[in-house]
């Protein structure tokens, strides 16, 4: 007998941006939700090198587990608070829901960090 799986939202299309943000140091994670409970993750830390891979994530009503990917780790989203577990810990004020590309917040960390640069 085949369970189906539960879907408790349709997360494709929704975003969300978070970003650890200090004086010397950053760390940035973006997930882009996409149909059939894939997730685009795009991260980035210190050195300015995105990554970009395509994972899996399945969902309870409380949480969203993003796994199955090439990163370091699963992460675990908590649908409250957007605060985030895993090889990455995010607190909940550091994510936000968005409709902007990673694009848009990429740049804004890029044009902070080297400001200040003669090239």
């Amino acid at each position: 007998m085949i369970i189906p799986t539960l879907s408790f939202a349709d997360l494709t299309g929704k975003k969300i941006a978070c970003i650890k943000d200090t004086e010397d140091t950053f760390t940035f994670v973006f997930f882009e939700f996409k149909k059939d409970k894939r997730v685009n993750v795009i991260r980035a830390k210190d050195n300015m090198s995105l990554i970009n891979d395509f994972a899996y994530y399945s969902e309870t009503p409380s949480e969203i587990t993003i796994m199955d990917y090439s990163g370091p780790s699963d992460f675990t989203i908590y649908r409250k608070t957007l605060e985030i577990i895993g090889f990455y810990n995010f607190k909940k004020n550091d994510c936000e829901i968005t409709e902007e590309n990673y694009e848009f917040f990429y740049n804004k960390l890029f044009t902070k960090y080297s400001k200040g640069n003669l090239i």
